[in-house]
């Protein structure tokens, strides 16, 4: 929940040029070779459930579950309040300046 491990990196890229055998190595759950065999896995099989007709979207529901929805719900509040942010402080000040009555 912190960024102190980002610390000893910061320091050495104030020295010099960061190289890639100073920064740390992947999870393997977060290396894309790990992703795509599992989503390829994923695919494969909705081929078979379903030939030439594989949902995609299942695919992704199947290889990623719960953390997926997850992640998607949060873009999606996330996008939400972006647009609402602006909307809501016009009304605020139209309201502080007496434009707006709100009933």
């Amino acid at each position: 929940w912190t960024f102190s491990w980002l610390g000893g990196i910061l320091r050495l890229g104030s020295r010099r040029a960061l190289e890639q055998t100073d920064l740390y190595d992947l999870q393997v759950e977060d290396a894309t070779a790990y992703n795509s065999a599992k989503l390829a896995a994923a695919w494969k099989r909705e081929q078979i459930r379903r030939p030439g007709k594989g949902i995609f979207l299942r695919a992704f529901h199947s290889a990623y579950g719960r953390y997926f929805w997850e992640t998607g719900l949060f873009q999606v509040v996330n996008t939400t309040l972006m647009f609402a942010n602006p909307i809501l402080i016009n009304t605020l000040v139209k309201y502080l300046s007496g434009e707006v009555k709100l009933s």
